[in-house]
């Protein structure tokens, strides 16, 4: 699965992958780009609870456009970030480990998005 991660610090993160994982560390206006040119290339986006809401709204529409899964992720729950997903109005909140469930998640929100 390919993960687009939105990048919020200036310092630039290196992809990496993890099993079944791909994760590419996006800029926002790189991340529009990309979603635009090549929607494929993309299973989900991924945001940190420290993202700044003003500039989701236009990246959210985009996503709806392409069915591409929009994900509030933290290694660890936070009850903080959890409200900061319904605020942003994520597709989900997504928090631990990066598993084969998680993945199917991922699918099963990118299915629902499909048949709006």
């Amino acid at each position: 699965i390919h993960v687009a991660v939105l990048q919020s610090e200036t310092e630039p993160r290196a992809d990496f992958v993890q099993e079944n994982w791909h994760f590419h560390y996006f800029s926002l206006e790189s991340l529009s780009f990309t979603i635009l040119e090549h929607p494929e290339t993309v299973d989900a986006v991924f945001i940190g609870p420290e993202t700044n809401p003003g500039q989701m709204s236009k990246l959210s529409e985009l996503l709806n456009a392409n069915q591409i899964p929009f994900i509030l992720y933290t290694s660890k729950y936070d009850e903080a970030a959890k409200v900061k997903a319904l605020e942003l109005k994520v597709d989900d909140y997504l928090l631990g480990a990066f598993t084969d469930l998680m993945i199917k998640r991922i699918h099963f929100i990118r299915k629902t998005k499909i048949r709006k």
